[in-house]
């Protein structure tokens, strides 16, 4: 792009006008004067936060193939876009079944004080059961037939992280992080 050229602010991204650019022109303000986003620095947020990013695939049912991003994925496009300082989480465990090892949370995901929510699970509709561990291993799962489900350090074994990283990605969702692995 050259400099004689005018830029367009548009979601969030510049496109060139073709237009010769006025020296006087003063470009959108991103922050107020007490550092909150501006409505072109929702814009710019909103914009970056939906970009894509690298993904993981796991086999889902019927040999299907599903996209994920995981936790600490949500948390570093978090810490870039907006700073580690400007974002916060609030969680609040909202169902637990020891019995059959399921955990509902709510996560609370904050971005410069304005706050969205979802809930996330363990995931785990078809365990029947847990098998504690034994030294050195981290427990396993087994269906309604005694077969074993996941072992070793899985998702499934760690109940409560699961569900927290599961609703800290939902609640991401709801600010545009990952949104494109629905399309």
């Amino acid at each position: 792009m050259s400099d004689d050229t005018d830029m367009e602010l548009v979601t969030g991204y510049a496109i060139e006008t073709g237009i010769d650019k006025p020296k006087d022109k003063p470009k959108p303000k991103l922050v107020d004067d007490d550092g909150k986003p501006t409505v072109a620095g929702w814009h710019y947020i909103q914009a970056r936060l939906s970009e894509t990013m690298d993904f993981q695939l796991r086999d889902g049912r019927g040999g299907q193939k599903f996209k994920y991003i995981d936790a600490r994925q949500v948390q570093d496009r978090l810490d870039e876009v907006v700073g580690p300082g400007n974002w916060s989480t609030k969680f609040k465990v909202l169902y637990h079944d020891p019995e059959r090892n399921n955990v509902v949370v709510e996560c609370q995901l904050t971005i410069f004080g304005v706050t969205k929510a979802d809930t996330g699970s363990n995931n785990a509709p078809d365990i029947d059961r847990f098998v504690p561990a034994k030294q050195g291993d981290y427990g396993s799962f087994t269906d309604s037939d005694g077969k074993l489900v996941k072992r070793n350090g899985s998702w499934e074994d760690q109940p409560f992280k699961a569900a927290y990283s599961d609703a800290i990605k939902r609640a991401a969702v709801s600010w545009s992080i990952g949104r494109f692995l629905y399309d």
